[in-house]
């Protein structure tokens, strides 16, 4: 299995994509978000140096926009030698839409436009035929893997860069959302009772901490929903389930 994220097309080549397509023993590349960015040419990324300028080379807003800018991507030659070679397992995280946007903001049209560029252009289905644009759910592969692809950035995140105190302490502030924590949950006791080797949680930002001098540096990941990560590990911690890995993108 490979895991990549973050791939922005003005800001450089895409060589790790060629080198995983000439991974011939690779069962599934998984890509936890950042597939697209949308940035405007020399915002993040100049592409006039290297014959990259990003299409539209403004900032996405328009259903256009993002169809635009997603089949500029599918020409990239690397690209497409990953996606001819290997199955792909994709999530989205912010950029598809816009930097750090949230679960409060999925009526913005931007948001609504990403969504329906991302699953006329991605090898995806829709978990459930509704507006909610659900992503996440389960992969099995045998008696090896139970792979949980999350949501962290739409369907069900409070309100992120908040940092005041009474804010990233709130006891019940979400990441996931109710519906998709419960979803979890259930999953990887499910995937215990199985006596599946390992369990593998698919996500777009880091789950670890990371402070400097006590403080989190970074409020748009789990940092700033300490919280809900301690539910994840509790529940993980209290009902004994071992082997279990979480990717982060980011």
């Amino acid at each position: 299995m490979a895991v990549m994220s973050c791939s922005n097309y003005p800001y450089g080549f895409f060589h790790a994509y060629r080198n995983v397509a000439e991974r011939k023993e690779l069962s599934v590349v998984v890509h936890l978000g950042d597939y697209i960015y949308e940035y405007g040419e020399g915002t993040y990324g100049n592409g006039t140096e290297i014959n990259r300028i990003p299409n539209p080379p403004t900032v996405l807003a328009t259903l256009s926009d993002y169809r635009a800018r997603h089949a500029q991507y599918k020409t990239d030659a690397d690209l497409q030698l990953a996606h001819a070679a290997h199955a792909f397992i994709t999530v989205w995280d912010d950029h598809e839409f816009f930097d750090n946007s949230d679960g409060t903001r999925k009526l913005d049209e931007r948001v609504k436009n990403g969504i329906r560029a991302y699953f006329e252009y991605l090898p995806i289905r829709q978990e459930g035929m509704d507006s909610t644009g659900r992503i996440y759910r389960d992969f099995r592969f045998g008696k090896l893997m139970d792979l949980f692809m999350l949501d962290t950035r739409i369907i069900g995140r409070d309100a992120t860069d908040k940092y005041l105190p009474w804010e990233v302490l709130n006891p019940k502030r979400q990441m996931l959302g109710l519906d998709q924590e419960a979803w979890l949950f259930s999953n990887l006791k499910a995937s215990k009772a199985r006596q599946t080797k390992w369990r593998v949680i698919g996500q777009q930002i880091i789950f670890s901490q990371i402070q400097l001098l006590g403080l989190p540096i970074n409020y748009d990941s789990w940092d700033g929903y300490p919280f809900a990560r301690k539910r994840v590990t509790d529940f993980i911690d209290k009902n004994n389930i071992e082997d279990v890995v979480i990717l982060s993108g980011e």
